[in-house]
């Protein structure tokens, strides 16, 4: 069986690296960005299974880098975002957006871990519906 892809959204450099290791750890094959340019750069080669975004709490532009993705990449990819607590009412706001979960931040690990792996069984199940 083939290894899950992830693409980590995180512009905290810190953050980037112990959620990556403990990704890889657990078998998925975890491409990290921390910039949008890059993420568009990786987006147009490379489809990974599930995007999972770090929201940064001093702005809010993650989920126009998510609308972005959506619109002029035309992708379908699941998405998980990770979100302040003041950012919650926002990020559950914007929810016409193509987001599959959300998780507050800090992140917890085995949270996210649980919430990847829900969403990934989902797709699983459609794609052989």
């Amino acid at each position: 069986m083939n290894k899950k892809s992830i693409l980590l959204v995180e512009d905290d450099r810190m953050v980037a690296s112990l959620l990556s290791f403990r990704l890889k750890k657990h078998g998925y094959h975890v491409v990290t960005q921390l910039n949008e340019a890059m993420v568009f750069n990786t987006l147009k080669f490379n489809k990974p299974d599930i995007v999972v975004f770090g929201l940064s709490s001093s702005s809010y532009a993650g989920l126009n880098l998510v609308e972005r993705i959506e619109k002029e990449l035309q992708l379908n990819i699941p998405t998980v975002i990770a979100v302040s607590k003041e950012q919650q009412k926002k990020a559950i706001a914007s929810l016409q957006l193509n987001v599959d979960g959300i998780i507050e931040k800090p992140v917890v690990f085995e949270d996210l871990m649980k919430l990847i792996s829900s969403i990934l069984y989902q797709n699983i199940d459609k794609s052989l519906s």
